[in-house]
């Protein structure tokens, strides 16, 4: 019977049956394998008539149109559809939270409402031509979004035509490559910084070479007897102004990385005071620093050469606001931070810090500015007008140091950034180094192995000066052979730590298998102190930073000696 055969058949039946009107119903025939419209109604001769219409393709269509509905809606990629004159008929919600437009308010409009002005007429001439010839256009627009901040986006346009061929409708789907774009400019950015780092890094340790002779034949000058006072004078400022450029190298090893962080026991307000000197010869003569640096701050635990580069792009960032001249104030303070001020700044800790704070009378900064002054490579400058690195530089000092900095900034008001460092127990006292200090000498007989000659002539003279005999090798394999044939007279092997045919570290540990008790002491032009925990822990007995400087030198190796 029908009720076994075609249920759905037989509740139709039984529906119209029971009401005595006609109906009309959609239903998929399972038994079948077809969707019919059918017209169902019943006589006064209690008669059941229905009228099929197979709409199974009309149905398979709805549901297709339905699937590519749903699709388009929750595409993650902004869907516009406009008519052949480009006005929009049709967005769908990705575009809605891209652009921050609603639907109702494009609806009507046309897509240049989105445009930002980066693109010129010829951009979009071509974009038209492509379409108008019935091709897909690809490419990127910088656009516009409701609240006025500016995104990129990839975009695909399509031209849709009907059965005859004519185009009724574009179809863009469009992607938010903002981030994207963004962080391929840090990948590239990054590679580039990279690539200069070991530039500079190689730079550094050939120019250390370069210093050790000229700072350490000019100590051997001065030592001679017979100089008249001025040249005396003059010589006297070689070394002086050689350590210097040192210090710019220390700085060029520290960009590069290759530079060990080695903190110490500091008061910063002599080398803020040094750096605001230095400063006031080489920012423009529209900008006026003021220094408020009393004579005592608490001591803090710091790297010189890093607290230096924090303090110079700390002044450079102000004068950088200041490109129609104002007042620059450095000040240096000690401060107390409360429980109060902690729960305000969730990263500071409470207790006794050293504030170093750079105010400026310049343009101010946005929140929106504000917000992102830390990032890497984020600047406000024009292209080619800055790296973006300098507070990027900043933050990442101070966080290693355990400090933390703040900013406070109005637009047309200037901004002030403050950098906090804790401040250490009372009572700890900084060693300073003297002016002038006599090295200690003696009558051993040396090895100094060093690959570039001019380096090791000097190193030979100042040691030969401080009254050692010195033998000399060009490489780790030439030393390893005078070691061997000469290994009685040899007090201490000295040697560089990057050289030719075997290096520093390579030569140390030959010379350990040949004499488990010889000496050595090792010079680089790198600060690797803290790199030779293992060498250390086997008997390493010095190490020596270039340049060359007489008396670290004879510091150093007086030390091993007699160790």
């Amino acid at each position: 019977g029908i009720r076994e055969s075609h249920p759905e058949l037989f509740e139709i039946y039984g529906r119209v049956s029971l009401t005595g009107h006609p109906e009309e119903f959609e239903v998929y025939l399972e038994s079948l394998g077809f969707w019919f419209s059918i017209s169902a109604y019943s006589t006064e001769k209690a008669c059941f008539v229905a009228v099929f219409d197979n709409i199974t393709e009309r149905k398979r269509a709805e549901e297709e149109h339905a699937r590519l509905s749903r699709a388009v809606e929750q595409a993650a990629e902004s869907i516009m559809i406009t008519d052949p004159d480009g006005t929009i008929i049709y967005v769908n919600p990705a575009f809605e939270w891209v652009t921050g437009y609603s639907r109702e308010e494009v609806v009507g409009q046309n897509p240049r409402l989105l445009k930002s002005g980066r693109q010129d007429a010829a951009f979009y001439r071509e974009m038209w031509n492509t379409l108008t010839r019935g091709e897909v256009w690809t490419g990127r627009f910088i656009n516009r979004r409701k609240d006025g901040t500016l995104f990129e986006e990839e975009a695909v346009i399509s031209p849709i035509r009907n059965g005859d061929g004519k185009v009724v409708n574009y179809v863009a789907a469009k992607r938010d490559v903002t981030q994207e774009v963004a962080l391929e400019a840090q990948l590239r950015q990054a590679q580039k910084m990279e690539a200069v780092g070991t530039l500079a890094g190689g730079i550094a340790h050939d120019f250390n070479n370069l210093l050790t002779t000229i700072i350490g034949f000019a100590q051997l000058a001065l030592m001679e007897e017979g100089v008249s006072p001025l040249v005396r004078e003059y010589i006297a400022r070689i070394p002086e102004q050689g350590k210097r450029a040192a210090q710019l190298i220390s700085q060029l090893l520290t960009f590069s990385r290759k530079a060990i962080t080695e903190k110490q026991p500091m008061s910063l307000t002599p080398l803020v005071k040094e750096t605001v000197k230095m400063l006031e010869r080489t920012l423009p003569e529209n900008v006026a620093i003021q220094l408020n640096a009393p004579g005592e701050v608490a001591q803090v635990n710091a790297d010189p050469t890093q607290m230096q580069q924090v303090i110079m792009n700390l002044c450079i960032n102000a004068s950088h606001a200041m490109p129609c001249g104002g007042e620059m104030t450095v000040r240096i303070e000690d401060v107390t931070l409360d429980e109060a001020y902690c729960r305000k700044y969730v990263y500071a800790r409470p207790g006794r810090h050293v504030c170093l704070s750079v105010r400026d009378t310049g343009m101010g900064m946005t929140p929106e500015v504000q917000a992102r002054i830390f990032e890497p490579f984020f600047t406000t400058k024009g292209v080619g007008e800055g790296t973006g690195l300098g507070l990027a530089v900043v933050y990442g000092i101070v966080k290693g140091h355990e400090g933390h900095t703040n900013v406070y900034s109005e637009v047309g008001k200037g901004s002030e950034f403050k950098v906090y460092l804790p401040a250490m127990n009372v009572g700890t006292t900084l060693v300073v180094a003297p002016e002038k200090e006599s090295s200690p000498g003696g009558m051993e007989t040396l090895l100094l192995v060093e690959d570039d000659p001019t380096v090791l002539a000097t190193g030979r003279a100042m040691l030969e000066r401080l009254g050692y005999t010195v033998l000399t090798a060009a490489d780790g394999e030439e030393a390893l052979g005078v070691y061997r044939a000469r290994r009685g007279e040899v007090a201490l092997v000295l040697t560089d730590m990057v050289m030719p045919r075997m290096g520093g570290e390579e030569l140390y540990e030959a010379l350990v298998e040949v004499e488990p008790g010889v000496k050595v002491a090792l010079m680089s032009g790198y600060s690797l102190k803290q790199d030779l925990s293992d060498l250390w822990a086997k008997g390493l007995k010095g190490f020596v930073q270039k340049p060359l400087d007489l008396y670290q030198l004879g510091k150093v190796v007086r030390q091993a000696l007699d160790e």
